[in-house]
């Protein structure tokens, strides 16, 4: 069962027309600002900061197993977004509807600062074996870290045997996939993780649980565990020197450690509304006592 959540509104119909979208293809690496290895929070961050460039996104996911599942952002109605269930990394991008029809802004793909494909300029199989070279033969063609299909999902139009050599050459590609090179010829799970990547530079690994351990009076062969002592945070690269963090560090020894945040949510203390002094009424203020409070806690 997937589950699938919908935002941002569609802007006006004018402001569409005005606007396209161009795509740097670098296979094996990247789609534009869709890098491979990026995290889930990057990409959602950089599409909440792009609204009228990506009016609708959809994030789909298992519900009955939310922790492990993949997850899949259809930025309608040409892009997904493949992102691997346990570090939730970019995956795999597919690229359809290459010339949408009703909906969705232009897209340009450029390959080497040349246009590959555009709303009148279709990419087609000549058009492929001239930037890319020749390749065997198949339903698609298949280069390191990127490949293209002639037909939709669910299409059933293969060539007939019939098919002049022209009809062949002048097939309309309608998907691309990006993926890491030498995927497919590796025995790596095509739904499993990422390898790690330049672009993973920084960002946590993994987060291991610092307890204590003490022997147990009763069996002097088995240990039990005290209450957590703090964590350690793994980074790539993985030969990158792992932060040991205590429980009880001070703000700014966090701050020291791992750098400002990338967003501040602020909470407002229900406890200082005794302080308000419209209260009887039954509306709440803000006061200055409510407003210092926050200053301390959050600055």
């Amino acid at each position: 069962m997937w589950a699938t959540s919908t935002s941002y509104p569609s802007p006006s119909t004018s402001l569409k027309s005005m606007l396209s979208l161009e795509y740097d293809l670098v296979p094996g690496h990247a789609l534009g600002p869709f890098v491979i290895g990026s995290s889930l929070w990057t990409v959602l961050e950089y599409l909440r900061e792009a609204k009228v460039s990506y009016p609708q996104v959809n994030v789909k996911y298992d519900s009955e197993n939310p922790v492990t599942s993949p997850v899949v952002l259809h930025i309608l109605p040409y892009i997904d977004l493949l992102f691997s269930g346990f570090s939730q990394k970019l995956h795999t991008i597919s690229v359809r509807r290459l010339r949408p029809a009703r909906q969705g802004m232009p897209v340009v793909l450029l390959y080497r600062n040349e246009t590959l494909a555009a709303s009148d300029h279709p990419l087609r199989k000549a058009g492929v074996t001239k930037y890319f070279g020749p390749t065997y033969p198949g339903e698609t063609m298949r280069y390191p870290g990127v490949w293209f299909g002639f037909q939709e999902d669910g299409e059933d139009i293969s060539t007939s045997s019939k098919a002049t050599a022209m009809e062949d050459r002048n097939l309309e590609v309608k998907k691309i996939v990006i993926c890491q090179k030498d995927q497919e010829a590796s025995n790596e799970d095509s739904m499993g993780e990422v390898r790690e990547c330049q672009v993973m530079a920084g960002a946590v690994a993994r987060v291991i649980v610092k307890v204590s351990h003490t022997l147990s009076p009763f069996m002097d062969t088995k240990k039990t565990l005290q209450p957590h002592k703090g964590i350690s945070l793994f980074f790539y690269p993985s030969n990158t020197s792992p932060i040991h963090i205590r429980f009880g560090a001070t703000a700014e020894d966090l701050s020291y450690d791992l750098g400002p945040p990338l967003r501040v949510f602020y909470k407002e203390d229900d406890r200082m509304d005794i302080h308000s002094t419209s209260r009887l009424s039954g509306t709440i203020e803000e006061t200055d006592c409510e407003l210092n409070l926050r200053i301390r806690l959050f600055d």
